[in-house]
């Protein structure tokens, strides 16, 4: 991954790099695609990290990406499904907006790309494969 923001650089350092450290050994968070090529699950690894990452819903529940507290400045944004009728890209948009204009913060968004949607209902998380 290339980052050229120094501040990026230091977030992903500080909380990205050890997600992958913690967690790409571990079966559980990891995905093999229909050709065999084995993908690490950041967005189970995301959602098991909940006192560091914060599920972003939309007004029907539907989890679209993570923020973190300490970092409002950035957001990890689920991707899947993108160019399709399930793309989370207006809904991303739409936040990142709304952060904008309510507290005048940019966001820089990271993108992933999740292998399942996931909902929060009665604050239980709610799989859709």
């Amino acid at each position: 991954m290339t980052i050229n923001c120094p501040k990026a650089q230091q977030f992903y350092a500080d909380k990205c790099a050890p997600l992958l450290d913690k967690y790409r050994n571990d079966d559980r968070f990891i995905v093999t695609s229909s050709d065999g090529v084995k993908l690490f699950d950041v967005q189970l690894a995301l959602l098991t990290e909940h006192d560091v990452f914060s599920p972003v819903v939309t007004c029907d529940n539907k989890v679209i990406g993570f923020a973190v507290e300490d970092h409002p400045e950035y957001l990890f944004a689920d991707t899947q499904g993108a160019g399709s009728e399930d793309s989370n890209a207006l809904d991303i948009f739409l936040y990142t907006m709304k952060r904008f204009v309510e507290d005048k913060q940019k966001t820089s968004v990271f993108t992933y790309s999740g292998f399942r949607k996931l909902f929060i209902n009665d604050g239980n998380v709610v799989v859709d494969e």
